[in-house]
């Protein structure tokens, strides 16, 4: 008897620890991908990795980038990513990174949502519009 409460113990704390680890591993991978692909200006495969409300926000990118001259955006590729910290709280993470090109170094944050089982980069958290307002109504 003493060795089934050990053993169902030990399974429990497993998976649980199981679960927690996944989640994290999740929201890095989601990251990393979506990071890798969008850095590198990769957008229709960084569409991926985003909320649908978030396809706004990467045809943006995208139009703004057929505005700079082909060499330029030769010059600043190809760019790594690496990343430094994940917070996770509920279904929202927040992932700092560090973004490297030839030409610039610069640390970032991007934030994700869970929908259903699957963490997405939301970028209209990570990106808020000129204007808009926290919850607690304080401007962004």
């Amino acid at each position: 008897m003493k060795k089934t409460i050990i053993l169902l113990a030990f399974f429990t704390l497993s998976g649980f620890l199981w679960s927690c680890g996944g989640n994290e591993s999740k929201v890095r991978d989601c990251a990393q991908q979506y990071l890798d692909a969008a850095g590198n200006f990769r957008f229709d495969e960084a569409r991926d990795f985003i909320t649908e409300e978030s396809n706004s926000k990467i045809t943006i990118m995208e139009n703004f980038l057929k505005m700079i001259p082909e060499n330029e955006i030769q010059r600043n590729l190809p760019v790594t990513n690496t990343i430094q910290n994940i917070v996770i709280e509920g279904d929202t993470a927040t992932v700092n990174f560090e973004s490297k090109s030839p030409l610039h170094t610069n640390n970032n944050t991007i934030k994700l949502v869970k929908k259903g089982h699957k963490w997405l980069v939301d970028l209209n958290l990570s990106i808020p519009e000129k204007g808009a307002k926290t919850s607690q109504g304080r401007n962004l």
